[in-house]
């Protein structure tokens, strides 16, 4: 069976909202 390494959600929000926002960690923080 192939097994794999759990996505951390951090990843996908980095990946899904604050990449293509164009804004920084900490900006996305603030908004949360």
């Amino acid at each position: 069976m192939n097994t794999r390494k759990p996505i951390h959600p951090g990843e996908v929000l980095q990946q899904d909202v604050i990449e293509p926002l164009g804004i920084s960690i900490t900006e996305a923080a603030k908004c949360l």
